[in-house]
């Protein structure tokens, strides 16, 4: 009796393989980025809310500034005399 020899099966295609776990490792960066942008803009919104309330109840007078003075300054000039 002669044995045959035995069918191996074919291995598996490396350029499939590459690109299957290229487009995996992009997609779930991909969601891992715009679940993050989600939660970092519900968070922001919620504070700038809380913000905007605490403005709102301010008890202190928002319309001066006691430690802000004007840039407008006179200088004299010693050298002119008007008469030009």
């Amino acid at each position: 009796m002669t044995s045959a020899p035995p069918d191996c099966p074919k291995g598996p295609d490396i350029l499939v393989v590459l690109l299957s776990v290229a487009g995996a490792i992009l997609f779930l960066g991909l969601a891992a980025l715009l679940i993050w942008k989600l939660l970092v803009t519900i968070h922001d919104r919620r504070e700038f809310a809380r913000f905007e309330e605490e403005r709102a109840h301010a008890k202190w007078d928002t319309g001066h500034n006691p430690l802000y003075k004007g840039a407008t300054s006179t200088f004299t000039n010693i050298t002119y005399r008007g008469n030009r």
